[in-house]
């Protein structure tokens, strides 16, 4: 059985945020988080732990990216599965409660950042950083988002959000809901 001894601190791309799992007690420990933009640096890496022992393994850059590692009998961590952040899938059992997608800030160029936060109802609620057209429901965290062109207009029942120039330039502003 795994003891969970769970030390979360999600930060931005600078971090050292991690989750340790201690399945074999003092002096065993999965990996610190892992940083970058690109490619998985925990795959098929040295583990000490012992073969199905599994680690959650944050990831500093884009923390939605995150996701568990299994110490196999060759020694070495292989990856298991994501997180699964994506808007409407299942939150439950996951180690985190929000995270965050790393990236442009612009709309012009894919990927938008964005963020996802385990809603009460168990599953991902996820928005993006950037909004070229008006999304199709009203979410409180539109508010202050990046969007497209400046003047862009959104309304749905009870709110009204505009794209406001913030001077960011492109076209690009953010928007101001009420």
């Amino acid at each position: 059985m795994l003891r969970v001894i769970a030390v979360i601190a999600l930060v931005g791309c600078g971090g050292g945020s991690q989750i340790i799992l201690d399945p074999d007690g003092p002096g065993a420990a999965c990996p610190a988080s892992q940083s970058g933009e690109s490619g998985d640096t925990i795959d098929n890496s040295p583990c000490a732990l012992a073969a199905g022992a599994q680690c959650f393994v944050v990831n500093d850059f884009s923390s939605c990216a995150s996701a568990w590692y299994t110490c196999g009998a060759d020694g070495h961590f292989h990856y298991d599965q994501g997180l699964g952040a994506q808007d409407g899938a299942s939150c439950a059992g996951a180690p985190v409660s929000s995270c965050t997608t790393e990236g442009n800030p612009s709309c012009q160029t894919a990927p938008p950042s964005g963020s996802c936060t385990c809603e009460a109802n168990g599953n991902w609620h996820c928005v993006s950083g950037c909004y070229e057209t008006c999304p199709a429901e009203y979410d409180p965290a539109y508010n202050a988002a990046q969007c497209m062109p400046v003047g862009l207009s959104c309304s749905w029942p009870g709110h009204n959000c505009t794209c406001s120039d913030t001077g960011i330039g492109g076209g690009i502003g953010e928007f101001e809901c009420v």
